[in-house]
């Protein structure tokens, strides 16, 4: 097993921060949605930003351009999952991208 190394901890770091951030984004719209508070949008475009930059660093640590990792998702949706680049329930559910 390879020891951790500098690079390994610091991807562990930004795809901890990812999931941390990302908790933080669901509560504010979780308490907007369940709870009727107003939208604390100030608060949303904070924690977008903070995922963006960790979703960066990873990408960065990775040597992945943010312009593959669009094309990926485009090519995944559009052209494989949903017929006609439209969303359906049917096809969301049967997921024909991860049935290869």
């Amino acid at each position: 097993m390879e020891t951790m190394t500098p690079e390994r901890c610091d991807m562990l770091h930004m795809a901890g921060c990812i999931c941390e951030e990302a908790g933080e984004l669901f509560s504010a719209i979780k308490r907007h949605v369940f709870y009727n508070k107003p939208l604390d949008t100030a608060n949303v475009i904070e924690e977008l930003g903070d995922l963006e930059f960790y979703i960066e660093g990873l990408r960065q640590q990775l040597q992945i351009r943010r312009k593959q990792t669009l094309l990926a998702n485009v090519v995944k949706l559009d052209g494989n999952r949903y017929k006609l680049g439209v969303y359906s329930d049917e096809d969301a559910q049967a997921r024909a991208d991860k049935n290869d």
